[in-house]
């Protein structure tokens, strides 16, 4: 096979033809172009060409004054063909029967015209009589549209194989390699949406993902696929400091089979979209990508990314089912009522876990009037799925958990056919089974199963059938695992497209929609979760985990090298579908420690929290161990936190975490130091506008805060009056919400004494104010001031330190200096951090 240019130095050119003269209009408007260069601009940003290759060589963000710079030797495109020869039973040589060519080989002819059509400029780069690597000729040609108002370029391209030898097996387009940002490669981070999301320093130096020559071989997968680990189809490289950088998206709302690439190269991190072609095994074909990649300059870091994006998935077909608390077909009821994901390997359903889970239903519910749902996830010994089997001692124990409140998620595989299984009589495995171009069946070493095709319709009715088999024998809800990792299949009796293509994402679809009805049609309010968060999927499904902090390691990073776990798939999709939290692995695999963050994070996330079965209470209600017991004491609290506000924690709208003003520490996690906040910290929106805020002190002792409420982060109106009510874990017990305080017109700040294992849950209601002097007509007239004179404000009456607009920020009583009579002012109570309104 040909050496892959595309990561290696720059060689020497082939001559060109003269390029076409560029038209006064496009003439740079920054000074150092290179002579000839190929400009596309409009008054926001500027892409520029070399002119001997049309390799991607600057990027311009007008409005924000900086210029993106790309390495030369980095083909804007690069194709490989397949041997069309090749028939079956003839068997592919990996080495010998692909061959590829890019834009800088292949003695190719170029041009370039540009046009406009209304408001929108459209570049073409054309490559023509290219040598193909098999003996034919092709064409390819690039259009990138940049309209008047845009800040990003869309591109698509269009190849063009001539005769009967190559085959168009995939391509890679766009292509870049971007220098450090602003100077200091050093100094830039890659924001992904792998896994639940990760930020990697230095993406120069540290490899993200990658899809590089593995997708030939005989597994027909790829590292960095898509739908696969990417969860969706966007990628940001940003300035840590300055925040300038750049944002890469497709136009794909029907899932084709790609894959995304960030890795190291020469210094830079190079970035480029791999597709794979339907029936890319034969020849003579004009194949056209259907759908367009957006690249554009981006000043913002990884939330304003997820946010740009959600701007975009928001107007998919997969997001018509609208919010979470809109849609007809989500089981509100339940989820509202959850308080717990149970996590268990049991091998069997016996006497012994029936036991041990209403143990853990006793301790979720001591203390309580209305002690929630527990949600158990039993694994079981059903990785067997299609053919589970469930004895009678087995299925005793589901409805013996069933009768006793608690709801059993059963774990399924929902592409594998296990190895331990024969095929059926139908001969379903065989039938459906996903096959390599040499018609070999893919096998998973990892998870020991055979890969099943979600396109084929055997397959889909024999998934439902198992789906059908649990429910009927005491399945309440799902748990489905592995992502939809699309595969090339080749299989030469299935119906789809050869290849990639969308088939594999919509027969997916159509897999979970049967199964679905199949489990509805008995259990009405069945619960269907997943593993994965692909975005082609999340209409489909209830749940999904966001397991950040405890899985295996590699899991946590997202196999990437020093990535660091971030809620970036949350700020898109979180009031789209229930996410689970908390921990997935036994307690005494991580430290208390790790636990307890975790625990917190899933709250501050608003995470239906989670723990792992084992080592769980004993018949006394405690778990044997002083700190296991506090630790599992403070998980409790937190589930019961989030039962309390519905609104934001399961239907808000994730927005970026206020400052706590706890400072960060070092939290141990795997052998190894991450520098997170001493106090967690949330936020979300929730459908009727209003805003909570959450914070919790996950560590053993007391951490000092001083948390900020910022208005513009938030929307806040400058010239409007909040209210601020508050429930503390505290005082947790006393009821509803307590009128914590209030603003206008600037900041909100709040020195809070965090005790171990705090929580405190803020809601901000806009309220009237007649006189404008930030403090609400109901306050005022409570404290007996006039909500028409707006003087009072300055005013001191109890000679408390405090202002009367003071008092109203932080909840005390005016005319008490002492308001909750513990013997310290209220003043001094603030100043000092503690709760003037708490004894």
């Amino acid at each position: 096979m040909p050496s892959m240019r595309f990561f290696a130095p720059a060689t020497p050119l082939h001559t060109r033809v003269p390029l076409l003269p560029l038209s006064a209009a496009l003439t740079l408007a920054w000074t150092a172009a290179d002579a000839g260069a190929v400009i596309l601009q409009n008054d926001h940003v500027a892409f520029e060409f070399r002119p001997e290759n049309y390799e991607l060589a600057r990027i311009a963000d007008k409005d924000h004054d900086y210029v993106l710079r790309f390495q030369q030797g980095t083909a804007l495109w690069r194709c490989m063909t397949m041997n069309a020869q090749l028939r079956p039973p003839q068997r592919a040589d990996w080495d010998r029967d692909f061959g590829q060519i890019d834009s800088d080989h292949g003695h190719p002819a170029i041009s370039h015209t540009l046009e406009r059509a209304g408001a929108t400029q459209i570049l073409q780069l054309n490559w023509t009589d290219l040598s193909l690597p098999f003996g034919d000729r092709g064409a390819v040609t690039v259009e990138i549209r940049l309209n008047d108002a845009a800040t990003a370029a869309r591109m698509g391209i269009r190849i063009t194989t001539e005769g009967e030898h190559d085959a168009l097996w995939r391509y890679d387009f766009p292509a870049f390699t971007l220098n450090g940002i602003d100077g200091d490669p050093g100094n830039d981070l890659a924001a992904v949406p792998l896994r639940s999301g990760v930020v990697v320093p230095n993406p120069s130096q540290h490899k993200v993902v990658g899809a590089f020559n593995d997708d030939i071989e005989p597994l027909s997968s790829s590292h960095g696929g898509f739908p696969g680990i990417w969860e969706m189809q966007w990628m940001q490289v940003y300035d840590s400091d300055s925040e300038h950088g750049i944002f890469c998206r497709t136009t794909d709302d029907r899932a084709y089979r790609k894959a995304m690439t960030m890795a190291p190269n020469n210094g830079g991190v190079v970035l480029f979209y791999r597709h794979h072609t339907a029936n890319g095994i034969l020849p003579n074909r004009r194949v056209e990508m259907p759908y367009q990649v957006l690249v554009g300059p981006f000043a913002g870091d990884w939330y304003a990314a997820a946010k740009e994006y959600r701007r975009w998935y928001l107007q998919t077909p997969w997001a018509r089912r609208g919010p979470l608390r809109e849609r007809p077909d989500f089981p509100h009821d339940l989820a509202e009522n959850l308080n717990l994901m149970l996590y268990t390997e049991a091998s069997d359903i016996g006497p012994e876990l029936v036991a041990s889970s209403l143990r853990w239903q006793q301790f979720m519910a001591e203390g309580e009037s209305d002690p929630g749902t527990l949600l158990n996830h039993i694994r079981g010994n059903f990785e067997e799925v299609p053919e589970p089997h469930l004895d009678d001692t087995a299925i005793a124990g589901l409805h013996q958990l069933v009768d006793a409140g608690m709801r059993t998620a059963i774990y399924t595989r929902a592409l594998g056919w296990h190895w331990t299984q024969e095929d059926d009589e139908f001969g379903t495995r065989e039938l459906a089974a996903v096959r390599t171009l040499n018609q070999e069946r893919v096998y998973s070493d990892i998870f020991q199963f055979w890969t099943m095709c979600p396109a084929e319709q055997i397959w889909q009715e024999k998934y439902a059938h198992a789906v059908n088999y649990l429910v009927h024998n005491g399945a309440t809800d799902l748990y489905c695992d592995l992502n939809p990792a699309a595969h090339l299949c080749y299989n030469f009796r299935h119906s789809h497209p050869k290849g990639g293509g969308d088939w594999w994402i919509q027969g997916y679809r159509r897999q979970t929609q049967i199964a679905r009805h199949v489990a509805r049609a008995t259990s009405p309010d069945f619960l269907m979760t997943a593993e994965h968060r692909n975005e082609a999927t999340l209409d489909l499904f209830d749940g999904v985990t966001m397991n950040y902090w405890t899985y295996q390691d590699h899991v946590v990073r997202a196999r990437t090298d020093g990535g660091i776990p971030t809620p970036i798939l949350p700020a898109i999709i979180h009031d789209r579908i229930l996410t689970l939290g908390g921990t997935m692995v036994s307690y005494d695999q991580i430290t208390s420690d790790h636990f307890r963050f975790a625990q917190g994070w899933a709250f501050t996330q608003g995470n239906l929290l989670s723990t792992y079965h084992d080592s769980g209470p004993t018949r006394n209600g405690g778990f044997g161990d002083p700190r296991r017991d506090a630790d599992y004491s403070y998980m409790r609290s937190l589930a019961r936190a989030r039962r309390r506000v519905p609104e934001f924690l399961l239907y808000g709208e994730y927005l970026r975490p206020p400052e706590s003003g706890a400072g960060m520490q070092n939290v141990v996690m795997y052998d190894e130091p991450f520098l997170q906040p001493a106090v967690l910290s949330g936020a979300f929106r929730a459908g009727d506008g209003r805003l909570g805020l959450f914070f919790t002190n996950y560590n053993r002792d007391r951490r000092q805060a001083d948390f900020q409420i910022d208005a513009a982060q938030y929307d806040l109106e400058p010239a409007t009056t909040y209210e601020i009510h508050a429930i503390d874990s505290r005082d947790a017990a006393a009821g509803g919400w307590s009128f914590f305080g209030g603003f206008r017109d600037r900041d909100y700040h709040r020195p809070w004494r965090f005790d171990a294992g705090e929580w405190l849950m803020l809601r901000l209601t806009a309220v009237p104010d007649r006189d404008g002097d930030g403090m609400s007509n109901r306050w005022e007239l409570a404290a007996g001031l006039d909500p028409d004179l707006a003087a009072d404000a300055a005013l001191d009456p109890d000679h408390d330190g405090l202002s009367n607009r003071l008092e109203f920020s932080t909840g005390c009583n005016p005319h008490r200096a002492d308001s909750d009579g513990d013997g310290v002012t209220d003043g001094a109570e603030l100043r000092a951090g503690t709760d003037p309104r708490n004894p």
